[in-house]
């Protein structure tokens, strides 16, 4: 017996999906990057998923990624970091039109072993390439150095959040977003620096001031971390 029309169709759209997600694997025991929503070497979404199954959304939306699969170019040779080519679009004021689309192309490095975006960067940098088992040297042929050194906290976050520095000068919803690297979601404080006994004081001074600014969403997401450390 042929299959129907309609079975047809839906095994074909499924089929589609699921070549639309892309995992990418670290060292052995770690976690994956997954791409999807896209096609081609351009994606819409990137998450990450832990050993455990946890998924992170450590990008904020309204982003395109760039992946060729099979490419070895991303991942560093010790398979500890991979190499995150993204853009996002904004507008331009020309005085002719009322806006003009603008792109602009940054470049992040994700530690494989939890998820967090160690370090974003732009320009020079992001045409580089990984030398060695894991340095990254960009165009100029200067090393950044070590990925992980400036990594964000909760105590960063913080800190700056209370300062109200960017305030003036850059609009986010929610207001947190200002004070995290570029590019990143909250979601990526929360790999990057797990609530634990060392950084719960400030996961709760932070959580005062997402419960002042009605960010309902973030709020949840520090008690749902905290779990039996929640005061």
């Amino acid at each position: 017996m042929r299959p129907s029309a309609i079975g047809l169709f839906f095994t074909l759209f499924f089929t589609a999906c699921h070549a639309q997600e892309i995992r990418v694997s670290g060292a052995d025991g770690t976690g994956e990057l997954v791409f999807s929503d896209g096609a081609n070497g351009s994606y819409k979404s990137l998450f990450y998923k832990n050993h455990k199954g946890k998924r992170f959304d450590i990008f904020d939306s309204g982003l395109e990624f760039n992946y060729i699969e099979g490419s070895d170019f991303y991942l560093s040779p010790d398979k500890t970091h991979f190499f995150v080519n993204f853009s996002e679009i904004g507008s331009i004021e020309d005085g002719i039109s009322p806006a003009n689309e603008s792109r602009e192309y940054i470049c992040a490095f994700v530690r494989m072993s939890d998820g967090c975006v160690v370090h974003v960067d732009s320009a020079g940098v992001c045409g580089g390439e990984w030398k060695g088992s894991g340095e990254w040297i960009g165009a100029d042929g200067f090393s950044i150095g070590n990925l992980d050194a400036n990594q964000t906290t909760a105590k960063k976050i913080y800190f700056k959040y209370l300062s109200g520095f960017k305030d003036a000068s850059i609009s986010s919803s929610p207001k947190v977003l200002k004070y995290l690297p570029e590019g990143t979601a909250f979601d990526n404080l929360l790999a990057c620096d797990p609530v634990s006994p060392r950084s719960q004081k400030s996961y709760e001074k932070l959580l005062k001031l997402l419960r002042r600014d009605g960010d309902s969403i973030d709020v949840k997401k520090i008690i749902k971390a905290m779990g039996k450390r929640r005061i």
